[in-house]
């Protein structure tokens, strides 16, 4: 997988203007920082909150997840119950991403053209519905706050996303994180996959040291099966 390329990453600092009926008007510049979390969990269960696209969140569109849509992302996430140890590091681990990954579907069902988004941001120029490393990291920790505050993601703490090599136009990068019990500060990358998928989970300092989730060690704690069982079976 290419990792960093010029036409990739200049999607992470410039603007791709566009509106439509279903979408939010575009902002008046590009949005060279992720947004803040902007959601509001009602009291039927449901949940309305703001998804970013088309780069740097130039196109944005509420949308409202339904009491059963986040029941069912509940009982996905379930599957990967408390274990002991490292155990249960792994399975709070899948539980995150297989939670990332369900409220991206979520967003896809709402605004179908969310599937035409592709890993990192080639040969999608002026794509609707693509994402670039602000959007994800923006929709990231949106969809990990929602989570935490409903309850379904013990054990973790959402901090603001995190930034590497930001005055290196070529590569500057954006990520969603979180910090676990331990204090231990954690990557949530959606920007390597196309939306909808799981995303990619490693240790700050090695995501900061541009070190690959899919390779080495950090492999592990980031299978990719065809259903959610078998992530922790």
């Amino acid at each position: 997988m290419k990792t960093f390329q010029l036409n990739a990453l200049l999607f992470c600092l410039l603007t791709i203007f566009h509106s439509n009926n279903s979408v939010a008007q575009a902002p008046a510049r590009a949005n060279t920082h992720p947004l803040p979390p902007q959601y509001k969990i009602h009291t039927d269960g449901s949940v309305s909150l703001r998804v970013c696209f088309n780069a740097s969140c130039a196109g944005q569109q509420t949308m409202l997840y339904s009491a059963e849509e986040m029941a069912s992302v509940a009982a996905q996430m379930k599957i990967c119950a408390n274990k002991a140890g490292e155990s249960n590091r792994f399975s709070l681990i899948q539980r995150l991403r297989i939670g990332v990954w369900q409220m991206e579907l979520l967003a896809k069902k709402h605004y179908p053209p969310l599937a035409n988004d592709l890993p990192v941001n080639d040969q999608e120029f002026g794509v609707e519905g693509r994402t670039d490393c602000v959007d994800n990291a923006t929709n990231t920790t949106t969809f990990l706050k929602v989570l935490l505050e409903l309850g379904y993601l013990q054990g973790w703490q959402i901090i603001e996303p995190k930034v590497r090599k930001p005055w290196d136009i070529n590569r500057v990068h954006w990520t969603a994180a979180v910090r676990d019990s331990s204090n231990k500060t954690w990557s949530v990358d959606s920007w390597f996959r196309r939306h909808g998928h799981l995303p990619f989970v490693m240790p700050l300092s090695n995501w900061q040291r541009e070190e690959l989730a899919w390779e080495g060690p950090h492999q592990q704690l980031n299978p990719y099966p065809k259903n959610v069982a078998d992530l922790c079976p």
